[in-house]
């Protein structure tokens, strides 16, 4: 969704093999649900990571919990709803007025609806590691100085 969201704001046409909607479309479609994915970090970028997390805090609020190492999260986020699932089968809920509560066992109503949609959206728009040995050398070394791969 990202590509399309920037190329709405600049006034770019769409790209034709994209996959994704743009962000911005949201607004005329409330009932929408994104799909989001939190990445696995190796240990090794775990530290840089949490660095960047903490300074940004001040301008994005508290995150719904610490970054992990080893377990990577898909979910869904909308309908006044954000949902997350870990790669073991963790479940949490959360209402986007208020990310401080996990909600799941008082609306295990609204943790079902949301599970079974994401694993439909997942089906759907699988999630896929690049392979690293195909991303120019350049490349790798620039995000791996920024603290992506490893």
């Amino acid at each position: 969704d990202l590509a399309p969201t920037l190329l709405e704001a600049l006034g770019l046409p769409d790209l034709p093999r994209a996959s994704g909607r743009s962000l911005l479309a949201k607004a005329a479609d409330p009932g929408r649900l994104v799909l989001v994915q939190h990445p696995v970090y190796s240990s090794e970028t775990l530290a840089n990571r949490t660095a960047m997390q903490r300074a940004m805090r001040s301008v994005a609020g508290m995150p719904t919990h610490e970054i992990r190492s080893g377990e990577d999260m898909a979910g869904l986020v909308g309908e006044g709803w954000k949902y997350l699932r870990t790669s073991s089968g963790r479940e949490e809920l959360y209402r986007l007025d208020d990310e401080s509560l996990e909600l799941g066992a008082a609306h295990p109503e609204e943790l079902a609806r949301l599970g079974s949609e994401l694993t439909r959206q997942l089906a759907a728009h699988p999630l896929r590691v690049l392979d690293t040995t195909k991303i120019d050398p350049e490349l790798l070394r620039e995000l791996g100085e920024l603290g992506y791969g490893h």
